[in-house]
């Protein structure tokens, strides 16, 4: 591809997103009754026909290499924003994906749908688009052919193993030769159901072969698991940390933890980075070749001179001295009144009210044994952090 065509294709998606603010704008004038009816009926449908135009040009792109992949990075960086204009942004951005996601009409679609709309949003809507993907995902999957084959196929033999699945000729058949099932493309139509080809067989493949990050764990757990054989996906150091940092805002946003809760700041909070900053200051560390996932500020004016900060490699404590430790060789952590000791290391956490601390260090600890095991390649993430969260 000739950065020429990269730029044309760059142009078209921004063009995407401009028609998806047109039609926002248009739904606010049809909400205040600016405009009537009928007019935004063909105003919507028009723009809608432009995107689906827009698309259907642009899947012909190849935009599989890292280089392309570039081009398509439209994200907007909310950090500096004030907190009306991200919370603003953000509900625009959902907007946006919602409304993306209803051009969907098969699985090719909806595939190619989510890998664009992933690469370009803010991680603080990565949990909507799973949601809406879900939703959607559903509605198609229900009015398809592979649908009424699953459910056929569950009577008889159990869980269908979707990667063993082929089409030869008309015929839907396992590889292993044990089932077959005869595509009617005559009864597809008669009947509005979404036919199954070549390209939507490999489509569906390609979105349950990737569920960890299209789904959320609800529809993963109660749907998904119990109509199809879901593959066994390796999970990444990068998947492993990502999947911790969400659990430890699980973990902290429970309503039991809301009055310490403004003392701790973790990536998702508003102003992490400034935080951040200050503790390489403190703690005379870039955190360069680890991953901080939790600041505690014992300090009135949240200037972090005091306090401790927790990584996938260490946890850093500041009092009067620089203290760190290994976060696996944790043993214990206790409270001692105003102080929380880590092993025989102190800390203050005297900005907590007296009545609150013991709930604070057993969260501590909670989150330090999820870290230690959450890391640990041989044991199965999914599992400590049901473990964690049963806590």
């Amino acid at each position: 591809m000739t950065s020429f065509d990269r730029t044309l294709n760059y142009i078209e998606f921004d063009k995407l997103k401009y028609i998806d603010e047109l039609i926002l704008k248009l739904q606010i004038l049809y909400s205040q009754n600016i405009v009537d009816a009928s007019f935004f009926d063909k105003a919507v449908e028009l723009l809608n026909q432009e995107k689906m135009d827009i698309s259907s040009n642009s899947e012909k792109s190849d935009i599989n290499t890292e280089e392309d992949s570039k081009v398509y990075d439209l994200k907007i960086d909310i950090e500096n924003m004030s907190p009306e204009e991200r919370e603003k942004y953000l509900e625009s951005e959902k907007q946006g994906i919602r409304m993306r996601l209803l051009e969907a009409r098969n699985f090719s679609h909806l595939n190619i749908l989510y890998d664009r709309i992933s690469k370009n949003i803010n991680d603080s809507s990565k949990d909507f688009l799973k949601n809406e993907f879900a939703n959607k995902f559903e509605k198609i999957f229900e009015k398809s052919y592979i649908y009424y084959l699953i459910k056929d196929y569950g009577k008889k033999h159990g869980k269908l193993d979707l990667n063993e699945l082929i089409i030869v000729g008309d015929q839907l058949t396992l590889k292993n030769g044990e089932y077959e099932c005869a595509i009617n493309k005559a009864l597809c139509k008669r009947e509005n159901i979404l036919y199954l080809d070549d390209k939507e067989l490999a489509s569906f493949k390609a979105i349950i072969n990737k569920y960890n990050l299209c789904f959320t764990d609800e529809f993963i757990e109660y749907k998904l698991k119990s109509i199809i054989k879901l593959p066994e996906i390796p999970i990444s150091f990068e998947e492993r940390m990502e999947m911790i940092k969400k659990t430890i805002e699980k973990i902290l946003n429970r309503d039991d933890n809301r009055f310490f809760r403004s003392m701790i700041s973790i990536e998702s909070d508003f102003k992490f980075k400034d935080k951040l900053q200050k503790c390489k200051n403190t703690y005379n560390n870039d955190f360069k070749d680890e991953i901080p996932f939790l600041i505690f500020d014992n300090t009135i004016f949240k200037t972090c001179e005091k306090g401790f900060i927790i990584t996938d490699k260490n946890v850093y404590l500041k009092e009067d001295v620089l203290q760190d430790i290994n976060i696996d060789d944790i043993d214990t952590i206790e409270l001692d009144d105003q102080k929380l000791q880590v092993n025989k290391s102190e800390v203050y956490c005297d900005i907590i009210q007296s009545n609150y601390r013991e709930a604070f260090k057993d969260t501590m600890l909670i989150i330090t044994y999820l870290i230690q095991n959450g890391k640990d390649e041989s044991k199965k993430i999914d599992k400590v952090i049901k473990e964690v969260l049963s806590v």
